[in-house]
């Protein structure tokens, strides 16, 4: 689905978000074909697993964005100032499209063993 960055790409404007599932599932692909070409032949299952959780480590960012809503960013490389109206546009999709990894993650877990998380 993704690995750090594909989300990290949005997150600095680098990629529209718009283009984060298609490239996600490339690096997806990508990912498992590397993983038969050196020999691996576990369960996919479980790699799909691993990169869905991945999707909690974002999670600090909705807090921070919501604590600097107000304060100008600059964009990456210092060459000019990033839109609110943009910066909050992109990362709201890129963090929607982790949630459903993370939703991902929980339907998978129980079938591979691992207890099923808690309801909120």
């Amino acid at each position: 689905m993704w690995d750090s960055g594909v989300p990290d790409s949005v997150f600095d404007l680098f990629v529209p978000a718009a283009r984060l599932p298609e490239y996600a599932a490339r690096a997806y692909e990508a990912y498992l074909h590397g993983l038969r070409e050196s020999g691996w032949r576990g369960d996919e299952r479980a790699v799909r697993l691993a990169v869905c959780a991945s999707a909690v480590k974002y999670d600090w960012l909705t807090a921070l964005s919501l604590a600097r809503a107000g304060e100008e960013q600059i964009d990456y490389g210092g060459a000019g100032v990033v839109a609110g109206e943009l910066r909050y546009r992109e990362r709201g999709l890129t963090l929607a499209f982790l949630a459903g990894g993370a939703r991902e993650a929980r339907e998978l877990a129980p079938g591979l063993g691992f207890p099923a998380a808690p309801s909120a």
